[in-house]
Parts: C-alpha cells; sequence; structure tokens
C-alpha cells in the first residue's frame, strides 16, 4: 500500500499472477522431492559399486599374496622325455669273487696247508662237484670245514687276497678286449672274510674320466654293445666248499660303491648272460629350488680334480681322515682300495660316537647330484646248449656276460622352474585382469553417476535461480 498526500492506495496483484507465483512455487516443491529421490539413488548405487570395487581389490590383494608366498617356495615342474642322441656316461660294472686262488693251485703250492675231507663220503655227498671221477686223492684247505683249522692257512689266504702284483686278468674273470680293471676289497659275510672286486669306468678314487656312451639319431633300433665278459668258475675248484655261488656282478654308477653279492646278480657256470641296459638321466635345480642340488662334477674340476664326484661319494668319504685316525682302517666304506685301509674284526673305536655325530653333520652336505644318472638293467639267462658245452670241455666252468643297450634311448627327466619372469608376468597379469578388470566397470559406473548427478544439480540451480528472477 502506498501513502501519497492524504490518499493511500492498495496494490493488488492479479488473479493470473498469483495463479502463476502459485504453480512456480509448487514446481520448485516437486523438484525439490525429485533432486532428493535421485541424490538417494545415487548415493545407494555409489555404495554399491564401492563396495563391489572394495571386494574385488581385496580378493586381488589376497590372491597376490597368496601367489608371491607360493612363489618364493621356488617349485618346479618335471618333464620328461626321451632323448634319441647325445652323450652320457657309461655304466661301471663290477665282478666280486669269494675265492682268492684255485683250491687245487693253493694245495699244489701249499701241500701242508691242505688235507682229505674227515668224512669223505658224506662230503662228497654234500658237495658231489668236488668228487667226480677218483676222488681219493681229493684234498680241501684247511678252514675247520670237514677239516681241521690251521691259522697259518687263514694268513695265506689272506696274503693271497691283498696281493696287487698279480696280473689284472684274473684267474676268473677276462675283459673282451682286454682292459685292466680297478681292484676293491669288499666285505664278505657269507665266507667271514673280504672278497676281491675287479670294476671296469669305476672311478671312486680315480681323477680320470669315465667312458661315454655317443648316442646319434641314425643309431635307432641298433644293438649298442657296451661290455664282454668272460667268467670261468669250475665248481670243483671253489675255495671254500660250503659256498654255492662264487661269483656276483653288479652295473652301477662309474662314481658309486656297490655290494655285487646283496645287489647284483650270481654267475653260474654254463651259462650266458645278455644284459640290457636303459639309461634315465634326472636332472635337478640347484638352491633355491626344492630339489637343493649341488653339481659335483663342477666342484670337482674347479678344485683340480679332487673331492667327491656324486651324493654316495660324499656320504662314503665323508670324514674319512678322522674315521681312518680312529679305527685304523676304512670302516665304513663299501669298498676298500688299498689293502692297508681293510678293517679286521679287532678294528674298534673308542670314540665311536663321537665319529659317528661327525660324520652325520658332514653327510648332512651332501646333497643330490644335480645331474643323477641311473642304470635299470634286466638279465636274460641261458644255458649253454650240449654242442657249446663239448668246445667248452677244456675251460670247464665257462660262461659269458654281455652287457648292452638294446635301443639306444635315454630317459630324461627334467626339473625345471615352474615360473621364469615371462610366466610371472603373466600369472600377474592374469590376476589384475580377472579382478581389477572386472572392478574397472564398477569405477567407470560409479564416474558416470557422480557426474550425472553434478550435472543434474548444476541444472536445478540454474533453473531456480531463473525462477527466481522472474518472481522478482
Amino acid at each position: 500500500m502506498m501513502r501519497i498526500g492524504s490518499i493511500s492506495y492498495r496494490n493488488h496483484d492479479s488473479p493470473k499472477k498469483r495463479e502463476n507465483k502459485i504453480k512456480t512455487e509448487n514446481s520448485v516443491e516437486n523438484n525439490g522431492s525429485k533432486l532428493k529421490k535421485l541424490l538417494r539413488a545415487n548415493v545407494f548405487w555409489k555404495i554399491l559399486k564401492v563396495t563391489f570395487f572394495v571386494v574385488c581389490a581385496t580378493c586381488f590383494i589376497k590372491q597376490s599374496i597368496e601367489f608371491f608366498i607360493y612363489y618364493r617356495t621356488f617349485p618346479s615342474t618335471t618333464n620328461i622325455a626321451v632323448a634319441t642322441e647325445g652323450v652320457f656316461n657309461q655304466p661301471a660294472v663290477t665282478f666280486c669273487s669269494r675265492n682268492p686262488i684255485q683250491r687245487s693251485k693253493f694245495c699244489t703250492e701249499y701241500p701242508d696247508l691242505c688235507d682229505k675231507p674227515n668224512n669223505l663220503p658224506e662230503f662228497c655227498q654234500k658237495h658231489p662237484h668236488f668228487c667226480k671221477g677218483n676222488s681219493s686223492d681229493l684234498k680241501i684247505p684247511l678252514l675247520g670245514y670237514y677239516t681241521k683249522p690251521s691259522k697259518n692257512a687263514k694268513e695265506i689266504v689272506k696274503k693271497l687276497l691283498y696281493d696287487l702284483n698279480q696280473d689284472r686278468v684274473t684267474h676268473f674273470l677276462t675283459k673282451i678286449p682286454y682292459k685292466k680293471m680297478n681292484i676293491t676289497f669288499l666285505k664278505d659275510w657269507k665266507s667271514r672274510n673280504y672278497a676281491k672286486c675287479f670294476s671296469t669306468n669305476f672311478h671312486l678314487y680315480s681323477k680320470d674320466y669315465p667312458e661315454v656312451i655317443n648316442i646319434e639319431s641314425s643309431e635307432e633300433n641298433k644293438l649298442f654293445k657296451m661290455y664282454m665278459f668272460s667268467v670261468k668258475i669250475p665248481q670243483e675248484e671253489t675255495f671254500y666248499p660250503w659256498i654255492t655261488t662264487q661269483v656276483h656282478f653288479s652295473i652301477h654308477s662309474p662314481f658309486a660303491s656297490i655290494n655285487p653279492f646283496l645287489k647284483g646278480k650270481a654267475v653260474m657256470p654254463g651259462y650266458e648272460y645278455d644284459v640290457n641296459v636303459q639309461i634315465i638321466a634326472e636332472y635337478l635345480l640347484p638352491h633355491p629350488y626344492r630339489t637343493d642340488c649341488i653339481d659335483y662334477d663342477y666342484f670337482w674340476k674347479k678344485n683340480n680334480k679332487t673331492g667327491p664326484r656324486s651324493q654316495q661319494m660324499c656320504r662314503e668319504l665323508c670324514e674319512l681322515p678322522s674315521i681312518r685316525e680312529c679305527y685304523g682302517c676304512d670302516f665304513f666304506l663299501t669298498m676298500v682300495e688299498k689293502p692297508e685301509n681293510v678293517c679286521e674284526r679287532n678294528s674298534v673305536c673308542r670314540f665311536h660316537s663321537q665319529v659317528l655325530n661327525k660324520r652325520k653333520l658332514c653327510q648332512r652336505n651332501c646333497k643330490p647330484d644335480c645331474s643323477k644318472i641311473k642304470f635299470q638293467y634286466t638279465i636274460e639267462q641261458k644255458a649253454y646248449e650240449k654242442h657249446v658245452l663239448n668246445l667248452f670241455s677244456k675251460n670247464r666252468g665257462m660262461s659269458m656276460v654281455n652287457i648292452y643297450m638294446k635301443d639306444p634311448e635315454v630317459t630324461t627327466i627334467s626339473h625345471i622352474p615352474l615360473y621364469g619372469l615371462g610366466e610371472l608376468f603373466s600369472h600377474i597379469g592374469g590376476l589384475i585382469g580377472c579382478w581389477l578388470g572386472i572392478s574397472v566397470w564398477a569405477s567407470v559406473g560409479i564416474a558416470e553417476s557422480t557426474f550425472k548427478t553434478i550435472l543434474q544439480l548444476v541444472q536445478y540451480f540454474r533453473k531456480r535461480r531463473r525462477e527466481g528472477v522472474l518472481h522478482l
């Protein structure tokens, strides 16, 4: 209302103007309620997508940590293949004989140390191979078996056993073609004495390189001959009458000792033995992988060809100086190289437990060889036919041992790292693609809804500002 002079006027809005004003106020109220609903919907959608993103990121982090822990264990996988070419070590072959000398030769050279069995009929019944033909002149060594015992006989046996000056072509074994063989001594509880062993390609105490097999792919389905041995063991020449099998042989690693009497094959007279060898090469991984191996050949060359060349050799030679000092002999060795290191029955050590503890501590460092060559073989034993035996009539008790590879193939077992650098990035990329890739959709959705909300708010405030200007 306005006052002019003494007269006053009241300002009245028109009905149409008041109606527009009411509509504007109602529109603002409706837009405000819609905006509140939109904001609530956007907040719910944001919370849902943020939750989804957090879950995906958590799963990604969890699996990444688990994979890292597993990766730190340095896992490996195994690859098995068949190699038809390559250079591999040939096996060693060891023959051990309980006979230190032929019975008849011993009794000829030492007649005072032999005598006739005190119960010849019973002896011939138990051992008929001694009594073929005229057995009245039969004499056996004085070992206390159907004879009186003689200390002199035992001493002579030891002297003959430990004699290394004799020709390497022994009274029972010949390698074809001829080649000198290594002599070692092995404890034989059956004869209650040491046995003499002859080995080829055996390098436990040698600095020489082993003989190798050069397999070429063109040699498939061919017979690869390794060794041939002629063994002569006439039963009537057995030195220890109570023992039926005199000679045993075994095939093994060039850098590992073995007891053919326990892990070998007995050779019987009048038979031929065909031995088919299969080579299995296993390649391990050094620390920090689980196989945790040592490349003995590398360290052997690095140390001027000294030290062990296999895990078993490491175990046997471990703390050998202290053992020799305590026992005065090679007490723990399977195959003894020198006669002066052979242990007799009276070998006693006052510090036995201490030596064993040192030995155990030393052997902990004898890890598996990074290159393990195993020799598996099958033996076919065939009796000679009569006409062949007639040819051997002058060489009674003759046997042949043939060692070969029927199929020149080598089975290789390789342990390789499960995760190389490429596999590592590939696995991590897979995790990122799986979890974060999914969550990208949620991230884009959150950004899109946020942008729309901001745009709607800007439009709302602009519209409200225009309506306020019109209202004035």
